[in-house]
């Protein structure tokens, strides 16, 4: 049977890994949301990631005041379904931010080429820089 103080410290624990769960929810939905064209998504996510380290650091926090009781209170089934969800939450928010992020690099490389070919076919170009004539134009 689990003393006061255990229940209370497994209930602010539950509540604060709920919290954490949310924070985890609305970080994948900034990262879903993100498109190459908006302007603000960055801070957006900036926001949501220093509250989720907020979350975080009280949790430790709490462990931390556990002590060797920390172990047993993991095992608790709700504290851990909490636990595996935001992990699965986590990893997908990663995957998804770095296969935005390959999108964008891949955008980022095509600009760069079609900039260069420009600039071939235009004859631009800075001095020391060579350049040809397409003669099949």
């Amino acid at each position: 049977m689990m003393d006061s103080f255990a229940f209370e410290v497994r209930e602010e624990l539950k509540a604060a890994f709920m919290y954490l769960m949310d924070v985890s929810c609305r970080q994948l939905m900034v990262i879903e949301s993100i498109s190459e064209d908006e302007e603000n998504w960055e801070d957006m996510l900036l926001e949501v990631l220093e509250e989720k380290d907020k979350a975080i650091s009280f949790i430790e926090e709490i462990f931390s005041r556990l002590g060797d009781a920390a172990f047993s209170i993991k095992q608790d089934p709700e504290i851990r379904e909490l636990m595996l969800f935001i992990k699965g939450q986590e990893e997908r928010s990663r995957q998804l931010l770095r296969e935005k992020a390959d999108r964008i690099g891949e955008k980022i490389k095509a600009l760069k080429q079609n900039e260069k070919a420009r600039r071939a076919y235009d004859g631009e170009g800075r001095e020391g820089e060579s350049w040809f004539f397409d003669r099949r134009r």
